[in-house]
Order: C-alpha cells, then structure tokens, then sequence
C-alpha cells in the first residue's frame, strides 16, 4: 500500500492474462490522460495541485 495524502494506493492483482485488467477493473472505462501525459488520481481542492502517475498503464474508475 502507499499513501499520499487524501490517496491511497491498494495493489488488487494482475489480470487473467498480459493486458487485460484485473476483474475488479474489467468493467471501469479508461480514464485519459492530462495534457502532460500523466494519469491524475486526484487534484487538490484548494491549490490546484495534482496526485498524479507517470509511466506505463491505465487508470479505470
């Protein structure tokens, strides 16, 4: 687990097989990346600031 603030990471498995997402995710829609290339988890509410991801992946939800 990693926590950040208000975001907490929980890891919950790899998918049946490459690619695929796990089945707790398998029904949640991509979510697009910013314009900087990043996956935002969570922006904040008074400065604006963002808990964002870099690298491979997607973000469901």
């Amino acid at each position: 687990m990693y926590r950040q603030g208000d975001v907490l990471l929980v890891p919950i498995g790899a998918g049946p097989a490459d690619g695929e997402p796990p089945a707790a995710a398998a029904g949640l829609p991509v979510r697009p990346r910013d314009g900087r290339g990043r996956m935002v988890l969570a922006l904040g509410e008074a400065t604006g600031h963002a808990h964002a991801v870099l690298g491979p992946g997607e973000l469901r939800g």
